[in-house]
């Protein structure tokens, strides 16, 4: 017996589990629904156990409450609670059905048949978790596909003990230790397409049903037309709420750190609200500008709409970079290009490309593109401003205004004296630009009209 009362014996650790299991026979049913309804201790275990309707639940809160005992009670009840503990561990190593080898065995084939691809799992232990009113289910050595595997040092799956007797098991949280994987459209975990309200497949049926949390991962993400994102010390938790599902993700990316955190709708029609800030990244290791844009830089992106059709709202400043291309002083010193003009430029703004010191853009999508309200851009003693449109073909519309550096101003004025016109009171030279052509290779030009304000930061 573990327990002893006045007049009456507490039932062994054994005989209560299974009585909470539903595996007694009918006389010892009866008989240990009878003690639990007039006993404290027994009562207190159990009602954590069983749903707060449960008949022996019910017939212990209708007998008046005494003070007889109290204190053998309370030092009985922790006993009880602490051999039951340890009985509905036992219990649910049963309720497994086959030892642990086999129990490993089991689960990695039914994971295959859920993934459409071979899972294996070095090995599997099974222990009380930290709480005490767990289980936590741990898998270590998991690895995923033949080729382009992924991997995980770890898995652990925690399952309250109060779902398993009431035959209902159901995981709390799943715990990823040391992941490593590649996401792209024909990758093992992906195949099929993944969206978290579809179930496309088990991969996004999970995350939009268990809370997620991820320790210390790589992740691999492909980019059409472009070299693959590599994030590594990925950390954080998703957790589904109420049909959405909410994240909290750091990563390291591009020599920088980039921190997600929002909630997006778990079906593709619903909402996403979701915010994306990078710091010191490097802007060379960035899709889609590599080639064409280097710099270090700081950005927010604001995500927006549906899983169907997002919408984009960035915010970003480049540091001591370059863009290819994108110098303006070529086409608006053509036809002046004298010895005095080209010793009065600075080298920094010689040659095509633009060398700046800062880059600030402000863009937002839009069905037909993106559309960029704000552009300034510092390098030496230029600044330039301006606001474009670039289509979906990545052609360029636009207009701003550049400031010519202090040193250019007067021999330019000397090579063509109608600029002396343009001039301000400080002796500066503001002059209109015009931007066409595309992304890869744009022409900015003087415009006819005369700018009347210098460009904004």
């Amino acid at each position: 017996m573990i327990g002893e009362l006045p007049n009456r014996h507490c039932p062994s650790a054994d005989d209560l589990g299974t009585w909470i299991e539903g595996r007694s026979d009918a006389t010892e049913r009866t008989s240990i629904e009878h003690h639990v309804a007039s006993c404290d201790a027994c009562a207190d275990v159990v009602a954590a156990a069983l749903p707060p309707d449960d008949g022996a639940v019910v017939a212990r809160a209708a007998i008046p409450v005494t003070t007889v005992g109290a204190k053998r009670r309370r030092v009985s009840r922790w006993a009880i609670a602490a051999s039951v503990i340890v009985t509905s561990a036992a219990l649910a190593y049963g309720a497994i059905g086959m030892l642990v080898g086999r129990a490993r065995t089991e689960l990695a084939r039914r994971a295959s048949v859920a993934l459409g691809e071979p899972v294996a799992i070095g090995r599997m232990d099974l222990a009380l978790a930290r709480d005490l009113v767990s289980l936590e289910l741990r898998l270590h050595d998991v690895r995923i596909g033949d080729a382009d595997v992924t991997t995980a040092d770890g898995i652990a799956l925690v399952v309250p003990l109060a779902s398993l007797t009431a035959r209902a098991p159901a995981v709390s949280l799943l715990r990823v230790i040391g992941l490593v994987v590649h996401l792209g459209p024909e990758t093992p975990i992906m195949r099929g397409g993944v969206r978290a309200g579809g179930h496309h497949n088990a991969v996004a049926a999970v995350i939009g049903t268990t809370p997620l949390e991820v320790v210390e991962g790589t992740l691999v993400v492909d980019v059409p037309d472009a070299p693959p994102l590599h994030f590594d010390h990925l950390a954080g938790t998703t957790t589904p709420v109420d049909g959405r599902l909410h994240l909290s993700l750091d990563a390291a990316i591009a020599s920088g750190a980039v921190h997600a955190e929002g909630a997006l709708a778990l079906d593709d029609t619903g909402s996403i609200s979701l915010t994306i800030a990078g710091r010191q990244l490097t802007v060379a290791a960035l899709p889609y500008v590599q080639g064409r844009l280097s710099g270090t830089a700081d950005l927010d992106l604001k995500v927006t709409g549906t899983l169907r059709a997002p919408a984009f709202a960035i915010r970003t400043l480049v540091r001591d970079g370059r863009a290819v291309g994108w110098n303006p002083l070529p086409g608006l010193l053509a036809g002046i290009e004298t010895a005095e003009v080209h010793a009065a430029t600075s080298p920094q703004l010689a040659g095509p490309d633009l060398a700046f010191d800062e880059l600030r853009v402000s863009a937002a999508s839009d069905p037909q593109g993106w559309r960029v309200p704000r552009l300034y851009v510092t390098s030496a003693d230029l600044v330039a401003g301006a606001s474009l449109e670039i289509s979906a073909a990545r052609d360029l519309r636009g207009d701003g205004t550049v400031r010519m550096p202090a040193s250019l101003v007067t021999v330019l004025v000397d090579a063509k004296p109608a600029l002396a016109t343009l001039r301000d009171q400080d002796r500066t030279l503001i002059l209109p630009i015009a931007i066409a052509g595309t992304i890869d290779a744009p022409q900015i030009t003087a415009a006819n009209a005369r700018a009347t304000s210098p460009p904004a930061p």
